[in-house]
């Protein structure tokens, strides 16, 4: 009795293959049969074909796989809370999420709400209670607490089921783990808020272009450099309104290019480009651009300095070179130069370069007349300004050297000269030159437009017309120091020559002779080739070979007659006597040879040291014959 009680019916599921070759499955139920008396009589058995039933339950658990691994890459788990018997059920992915053993765990909304933060607690159960009697779905983001303390952040989503009297019956819900977008929204906002605040106290203009090129960003300094308000910038084309209008077609051309390849000549580089502000003014900006995908869309970040103050800047340095280049031109040429009219005309030169000014002219001032004539003129149409003499005092260039004072006349208008009407000029400058007070011409600055000069420009041009003082100075001195040497040499001459007559004065026979000696030798050197600084002490030589003779007795010097042995030792003597007398004068020790020298002979029997061929100084030697030649024409 005991083994019949025992024997229960068995199932056993398996796979048939057909002759057709399809697979089915098979259900077996198989059963032990007993008498009354407990005597076995054998097993009862049936078979069926389970196979659809067996398919519908291998899809139902792959789904219900499906569904939960889906869950767990999305972090997605769902819910049922049967309201009814307050039975609430989770899905294995939203265990995970709060980190729950299910073993252990108690689901129900009650300790639900327990894993919710205290702070979120009461908007969630409000949330859900009022979707429960307003009979509409929800949805909330709010936090959770884990047992450790950690925070995560879910999005949880939920819709009830009502029974015919409208009394809720199931609610069925999902929860997702969104704490790492939340993160990563919070970073972005983190990030965009320091953009803001960076780009908000940034001195340069940031703006942002979207996919279109319109302008999606405007910080404060873009406003403040290009005029524009925030409200009136945002969503308009960038090159439309900022490049010069020359610019339009090739700027939205190249942002074309960026937008479909995100390339372009401009990303990673700093350029100098022009732009415009609202008022239309154009002006010099350092440009830089940084591309950003975003959603597939490339997106532009410009940014953009002003560098008007920079470029002026370097344009006054560059000024201020070209300036020194042109003073030290000026002073190699007064350095390097004595003529006055070349000196000038370099300087009107660089004056009319430097400055931009049509034609300019330089009046010397003559102390005789208290006239003011032109020297040089550069740029004029006709020569009429090389006739111009100006009395001190009178017109504008005599005015501005009365006064000493730089004159700018910004239009002329009717008070151009005639002369000067068929030149058409406007504006005009006239600068005093002076030198150690006193006036030594004036620089005349023509222009065929107004003039409106910046102290840099009248500085420079004052430093040019100082230059010009100091080159007429340096002129006017040499010319003085010409002519002092020149009276000098003439009167060193005639005080030679003087000398010399004195002589003759004592000996009537010889009466001028010297004067001829000179023009002989004279004569012969030029022939010969002769240095005229040698010729100079030829001269100065020739007119002095008998100077010793002051020194030889009367009755010695104009005896009649053959001299005694004694007395013509002491003729002899003159030589000697013009070396003492002619050697402490500096000038005079380059023609030293031919007053000593002039007795030798070829022979030797010269005197006074008996020199003899080539030992005797050439001077010396041509003086001799010239000499000889003067007795014998004197003569004659």
């Amino acid at each position: 009795m005991a083994a019949r009680e025992k024997a229960a019916p068995g199932e056993l599921i398996f796979r048939i293959l057909r002759r057709d070759g399809e697979v089915r499955w098979i259900s077996h139920i198989c059963q032990p049969l007993f008498a009354n008396d407990g005597q076995y009589l054998g097993i009862r058995g049936s078979n069926s074909d389970v196979t659809e039933h067996e398919r519908m339950d291998r899809a139902l658990k792959e789904s219900a796989y499906n569904l939960s691994e889906a869950q767990r890459i999305a972090h997605i788990g769902s819910w049922e809370l049967d309201i009814i018997r307050n039975k609430l059920i989770w899905s294995a992915e939203i265990y995970g999420i709060f980190e729950i053993d299910p073993s252990v765990f108690g689901a129900s909304y009650k300790a639900f709400l327990e894993f919710v933060h205290p702070d979120d607690r009461a908007s969630v159960d409000e949330a859900y209670t009022r979707s429960l009697s307003d009979r509409t779905p929800y949805e909330i983001v709010h936090r959770l607490r884990m047992s450790d303390g950690r925070i995560k952040h879910v999005h949880e989503r939920c819709e009830t089921v009502y029974d015919a009297d409208g009394r809720p019956v199931r609610s069925v819900g999902t929860v997702q783990d969104i704490s790492k977008q939340v993160l990563a929204e919070e970073v972005l906002r983190e990030s965009e808020e320091k953009f803001k605040g960076l780009a908000a106290s940034a001195q340069d203009a940031i703006i942002m272009m979207d996919g279109q090129g319109n302008i999606s960003y405007w910080n404060d300094s873009a406003t403040r450099i290009f005029g524009y308000s925030r409200e009136e910038a945002l969503g308009r084309r960038l090159h439309d309104i900022l490049p010069p209008l020359r610019y339009h077609d090739r700027s939205g051309a190249g942002y074309s290019h960026f937008r479909e390849t995100g390339e372009g000549p401009f990303i990673g580089r700093i350029l100098e480009l022009s732009a415009v502000k609202k008022d239309g003014t154009e002006f010099p900006v350092e440009f830089s651009v940084s591309k950003l995908l975003v959603r597939g869309e490339w997106h532009a970040i410009s940014i953009l300095r002003d560098i008007t103050d920079r470029k002026r800047a370097e344009g006054l340095m560059q000024q201020q070179v070209r300036n020194m280049t042109a003073l030290t031109d000026i002073g190699i040429a007064i350095s390097t130069s004595l003529d006055v009219r070349v000196t000038l005309n370099i300087l009107l030169d660089r004056l009319t370069s430097q400055l931009g000014i049509d034609a300019a002219d330089v009046l010397l001032f003559d102390q005789d007349t208290l006239c003011l004539t032109s020297a040089a003129s550069l740029g004029f149409r006709t020569f009429s300004i090389r006739k111009t003499s100006v009395r001190i005092g009178k017109g504008h260039a005599g005015r501005a050297a009365y006064d000493r004072k730089t004159l700018i006349i910004p239009d002329l208008g009717d008070t151009l000269t005639h002369s000067l009407k068929d030149e058409a000029f406007r504006g005009y400058i006239a600068v005093p030159l002076l030198s150690k007070g006193t006036v030594k011409g004036v620089i005349e600055l023509f222009h065929r437009r107004t003039i409106d000069p910046t102290a840099e420009w009248l500085s420079f041009l004052e430093l040019m017309a100082a230059q010009a003082a100091i080159a007429i100075e340096n002129a006017t001195m040499f010319d003085s120091l010409q002519r002092a040497n020149t009276e000098l040499a003439i009167s060193y001459d005639t005080t030679l020559e003087g000398w010399g007559r004195t002589l003759e004065f004592r000996d009537e026979d010889t009466m001028g002779h010297t004067k001829r000696v000179a023009g002989l030798a004279v004569r012969f050197a030029r022939l010969i080739g002769m240095d005229e600084k040698e010729i100079i002490h030829l001269r100065r030589g020739a007119y002095l070979h008998d100077i010793g003779k002051i020194g030889i007795p009367d009755d010695i010097l104009l005896k009649q007659g053959p001299l005694t042995k004694e007395e013509r030792e002491v003729m002899q003597k003159h030589p000697d006597y013009a070396y003492e007398l002619l050697h402490p004068i500096p000038f005079l020790r380059p023609a030293l040879d031919i007053p000593c020298f002039h007795h030798e002979k070829w022979n030797g029997t010269g005197y006074p040291r008996g020199l003899r061929a080539e030992e005797i100084p050439l001077a010396a030697r041509r003086l001799t014959e010239k000499a000889g030649l003067s007795r014998r024409c004197g003569n004659t």
